[in-house]
């Protein structure tokens, strides 16, 4: 990646994170990095990680939806190359308290930054049931989301219908199970 874009006078590291590309793209002959995230947090460290860098790195707080209009914003309008390294931060899976961690116990707020709106808590517990088989449907790719109503309108009815148990999670200090 770094080979590929040295030289370039302006690239994009539209998921920034921590700066860790960024940081090797400015190293690697990159003129100008902007780092684009949607999380203040994520933007704040690669701020603080890339200030040896000065003017050559710019933080920009977005949505890849806006991405265009970012750049805008920070008058670019035209850039050398991009670098998008999509998936959940590890920044985010690393830390409990931002409720995506498999490895430790935290609130399940799921939020991709820190603007306020509903964690996954408010999803799971005040969505309308067929709105969140929806959800589950249309972002989790969970082609099955209505199979739990239809066991659950069975029991209501008395009907009865083969069980299985439901699986174990792993083991996570503070897990309920």
């Amino acid at each position: 990646m770094v080979e590929l874009l040295a030289g370039r006078s302006v690239v994009v590291d539209a998921t920034v994170g921590a700066g860790g590309h960024a940081e090797a793209l400015l190293r690697g002959g990159v003129a100008t990095v902007i780092g684009v995230d949607r999380d203040a947090t994520a933007l704040r460290e690669a701020s603080e990680r890339l200030a040896s860098f000065g003017t050559r790195f710019r933080a920009v707080r977005a949505r890849f939806s806006g991405l265009t209009e970012a750049l805008g914003r920070v008058g670019v309008s035209s850039v050398g190359g991009a670098f998008f390294d999509l998936g959940v931060s590890s920044m985010q899976l690393d830390r409990p308290e931002r409720g995506f961690s498999y490895r430790g116990a935290g609130p399940l707020d799921m939020r991709m930054d820190d603007d306020p709106g509903p964690t996954a808590a408010d999803v799971v517990n005040d969505y309308p049931e067929d709105r969140l088989a929806n959800v589950i449907f249309e972002l989790g790719e969970e082609r099955r989301s209505d199979h739990g109503r239809a066991r659950r309108d069975r029991r209501r009815s008395g009907a009865s219908a083969p069980r299985r148990p439901p699986p174990r999670p792993p083991d996570v200090p503070g897990h309920p199970y």
